[in-house]
């Protein structure tokens, strides 16, 4: 620790030649900070380093300081020698001390590495050391922690960062280089306020764009950025932005997140794309963990939506004028258009085998206003083109292109109402989803209650009788008894009418995994739950099940302590 004539000469290359008076700029306490010689490690500066060498992390938080000759020709030690070490780039980093902290903290069995509560840990506080959540922290700690991690054999593949003061994650930006197959990370009970905090632990290198981050499960429970959207009373943003962010996440603050599996694993495709030269061609999903089920429809509103729908296609279809009473006088109506071929069709080729689909023009459409937000790039258009009475809703609809639904026979969501089968529009073209809801328009129709319906189907468009798909969603009210609606017999009025046109697409349902098809639906939810939490595939998911008697708590306990000898093919590959 003394700085010592002889010592001088015994001091091995710093980083990078500084710029002058960095080792001299006061620090808080009004002291010159000095530098101490130290070695060298792989381009690191280090004092008292020893073990394998590391790294330079040049460009963490600026160039390191080249001590002058007259800081380390008189004896400072005196003014520095209880400060924590951390608070001046220009000071060397202990690596010794942060590798015996590092391998103190690291269990070898579970390859976890617990880095909570760093600030009361005693190592580092023996050796004066500020953790890297702290902002008086060297900023090359962090990147020597988290190589230091890397070096761990075997690699860490769990982390947790809970119960620090990090604010921002800019400290933890190596952890992508150093590990790059890490897992499950936890930074629950820290300072993270902002989105693009997290944007520092994923890759970004920049000769390989394409990668993305290794990490299946974190924890952010504690944090600004967590609980200022649980105050919101709703997630959806925050789970968005966090899955946007970590594409192969599979669990989220503890709670899973559904995904959907391919047949075709991501070795195949990259092997085959390297093979070929060509940029990957990526699969089309051809198996779902849910089964494919018919429309849905409430109790006590079949016959209602039945109705409704026969009768409104029926009048769209020949006299749209004819639809004004439907409307309520304030409802809205919005059309959006995707004029894209989508994927699945373009790689199947179904869209070159549709009859008279070259005939189709979307110019037509495009003239009435659409309000897909992918396309529109003036704000002003969606709010011009959100028609908001009926009569500006029935003009609109005059302006389409005539269509033809088919709303005759038995199909789609087929009911029974009193032991009688209630065909629904239509047979096979359609698929309706209805049910009711509470408290959606205070004051529209019957206190507040409203029908929700939503129907997912196929129009010829006239003249030409080419296909197109579409979705059309409806809200409904019980129509007053004074209302025009009432007196044109109607049983509802709308108050919200959207329609989504798209080119039309392959008719072939997903298959269901084949593994799935023979259970029954307790059986299945139970396999989804087990798939969801342990990663396993369907066919290992069931082995699992139906070894522990389909008890999940016995299932999911016998995979934690048999899941370090279960072969890699038995997992979802990601």
């Amino acid at each position: 620790m003394k700085d010592s004539g002889p010592s001088r000469n015994r001091r091995s290359r710093v980083l990078d030649k500084p710029a002058r008076g960095v080792d001299g700029a006061p620090d808080k306490a009004g002291r010159g900070s000095t530098s101490r010689p130290g070695r060298t490690v792989g381009g690191l500066a280090i004092r008292g380093a020893g073990g394998a060498p590391l790294t330079s992390t040049r460009g963490v938080g600026g160039p390191a300081a080249r001590p002058r000759r007259d800081a380390l020709s008189k004896g400072s030690d005196a003014s520095g020698a209880h400060k924590p070490i951390g608070t001046s780039a220009g000071r060397l980093m202990p690596i010794d001390s942060l590798r015996t902290f590092v391998n103190k903290r690291y269990n070898p069995e579970l390859r976890f590495l617990n880095l909570e509560s760093m600030a009361e840990d005693e190592i580092l506080r023996e050796k004066n050391l500020l953790p890297p959540d702290d902002e008086n922290a060297s900023r090359q700690i962090g990147p020597a922690i988290i190589k230091l991690a890397g070096q761990l054999n075997p690699q860490p593949e769990s982390i947790s960062f809970a119960n620090n003061n990090f604010s921002t994650l800019q400290p933890l930006h190596a952890l992508a280089k150093f590990l790059p197959h890490l897992k499950n990370i936890s930074f629950q009970n820290n300072q993270i306020r902002l989105w693009k905090e997290l944007e520092y632990i994923i890759p970004h290198d920049p000769k390989h764009k394409e990668a993305v981050s290794s990490i299946r499960e974190i924890i952010l429970m504690g944090n600004p950025v967590h609980d200022v959207e649980v105050a919101k009373g709703d997630l959806t943003v925050y789970r968005s932005e966090i899955v946007r962010r970590f594409p192969n996440l599979e669990m989220l603050d503890q709670e899973s997140i559904i995904k959907i599996g391919f047949d075709v694993t991501l070795p195949e495709i990259t092997e085959r794309a390297a093979a070929t030269g060509k940029n990957p061609e990526w699969p089309i999903a051809t198996s779902f963990l849910v089964d494919m089920k018919a429309g849905f429809m409430g109790p006590g509103i079949e016959a209602t939506t039945v109705e409704f729908l026969t009768k409104y296609f029926t009048l769209f279809d020949s006299t749209r004028s004819q639809l004004m009473p439907v409307y309520s006088p304030s409802a809205t109506f919005s059309l959006s258009l995707n004029t894209s071929i989508p994927p699945r069709a373009r790689i199947r080729g179904y869209h070159g085998h549709l009859p008279r689909q070259k005939e189709l023009q979307w110019k037509p459409w495009m003239d009435v206003g659409s309000r897909n937000l992918m396309r529109v790039a003036k704000l002003d258009k969606t709010t011009t083109f959100l028609r908001s009475t009926n009569v500006e809703v029935v003009k609109a609809l005059e302006d389409m292109p005539k269509t033809k639904h088919d709303v005759t026979g038995t199909g789609g969501a087929v009911t029974e109402t009193n032991g009688t089968p209630v065909g629904s529009p239509a047979a096979g073209k359609f698929v309706v989803d209805a049910f009711t809801c509470m408290g959606v328009l205070p004051g529209e129709g019957d206190a507040g209650i409203v029908l929700f319906v939503n129907v997912h189907g196929e129009f010829a468009e006239e003249p030409s009788g080419g296909l197109r798909s579409f979705d059309r969603v409806f809200i409904l009210a019980p129509a007053p008894p004074d209302s025009p609606a009432h007196a044109a017999g109607w049983m509802v009025t709308i108050l919200s009418d959207q329609l989504t046109s798209v080119s039309m697409g392959t008719p072939a349902e997903p298959v269901m995994d084949p593994v799935l098809a023979t259970l029954s639906e307790p059986q299945r939810a139970l396999l989804v739950e087990c798939a969801n939490r342990t990663g396993l595939n369907a066919e290992f998911s069931k082995m699992c099940m139906e070894g522990n008697g389909w008890d999940l708590n016995k299932a999911l306990a016998n995979f934690e302590e048999l899941k370090h000898t279960i072969p890699a093919d038995a997992f979802v590959r990601r």
